[in-house]
């Protein structure tokens, strides 16, 4: 069989897994009788077979293939990596003719990419960073300097894996480092200044620091101080105010000048102590029957005190 390509080059394709794909022919395509339009996939497998204007499709690819009669294209809908190959689109007669030729990659999404510092000279002019991958696949280590970044050894900044590659470079005072491949990329980036801190400005800070340090120490002494005198200050009044209360008031002030023996107290009124007739009364006299008087002398003090009768 004898294939002729109208191509001159075969057209490189590289799909995310899980995406569609549709490959399609440039040049219009006329058939003449008795010739198929066929897609083909590593010169082995017909994806699409066309003639006239009827098409047939294998059985694994009824699902996940459209073919359009009008342009001749195909869908491929949620490729795997299994779809991976040389897809060629040729008119089949006498002779084989490719109108149409696709190499096509089907790959995963890159993983994340962290960026580290290692080492940072005193003046901030050159950095060596470690630029790694989520899955661990790729991680290398570069210097950097104002210009430029290379890897350890004087190689180019760019580490190449199959499928991926690994890329340090600088860009407006940041460190970038870039995992990518065909159908994505993802990357981390790190200002210069962030982590390459002068030591003129970190001793300033660390005496910034200590500064405030000092300042909320002062402060939180000053509020003790503050709190204890005012404290024991209400402390004080509310004694004095309880004392007031208790102490019963005296008209008249106490002579604190006068001997402790003649001050005046609120036991009684000073003065004269009185004498027993004031506190027991005039004496009770009885009234003796009336009996005439006689020249007789009146008995004395004695006498009577004796004729008493005894109670």
């Amino acid at each position: 069989m004898i294939f002729i390509s109208l191509l001159s080059a075969v057209t490189p394709v590289f799909v995310k897994t899980g995406t569609d794909l549709r490959l399609e022919v440039k040049e219009p395509v006329v058939l003449k009788e008795g010739e198929d339009f066929i897609w083909k996939v590593n010169d082995s497998i017909n994806v699409v077979k066309f003639r006239g204007i009827e098409h047939s499709i294998p059985e694994k690819y009824k699902s996940r293939v459209e073919f359009s009669a009008q342009n001749h294209s195909l869908l491929l809908k949620n490729v795997q990596k299994r779809d991976s190959g040389v897809h060629r689109a040729l008119v089949s007669g006498d002779k084989d003719i490719t109108v149409a030729e696709y190499s096509v990659t089907v790959l995963d999404p890159v993983s994340g990419v962290k960026l580290t510092v290692k080492l940072c000279s005193s003046d901030s002019t050159n950095v060596t960073v470690i630029c790694s991958t989520e899955d661990s696949l790729i991680s290398s280590t570069f210097t950097c300097d104002t210009q430029t970044c290379s890897h350890e050894g004087g190689e180019r900044a760019e580490i190449i894996t199959p499928g991926a590659s690994l890329d340090v470079y600088l860009k407006n005072g940041s460190v970038i480092c870039n995992h990518s491949n065909q159908v994505s990329s993802t990357r981390d980036i790190q200002k210069i200044e962030e982590f390459c801190v002068k030591p003129e400005a970190s001793k300033g800070s660390q005496y910034k620091v200590t500064l405030i340090v000092v300042a909320i120490v002062l402060s939180l002494g000053v509020l003790a101080v503050t709190g204890g005198c005012i404290y024991h200050q209400r402390r004080k009044q509310n004694k004095a105010e309880n004392m007031e209360n208790t102490v019963y008031e005296d008209p008249q002030a106490v002579n604190t000048d006068l001997p402790l023996q003649q001050r005046p107290t609120n036991v009684a009124p000073a003065g004269p102590l009185p004498d027993i007739y004031s506190l027991l009364g005039p004496p009770i006299v009885s009234e003796a029957p009336t009996q005439p008087r006689d020249n007789a002398q009146p008995e004395s003090l004695y006498a009577t005190v004796e004729k008493l009768p005894k109670s």
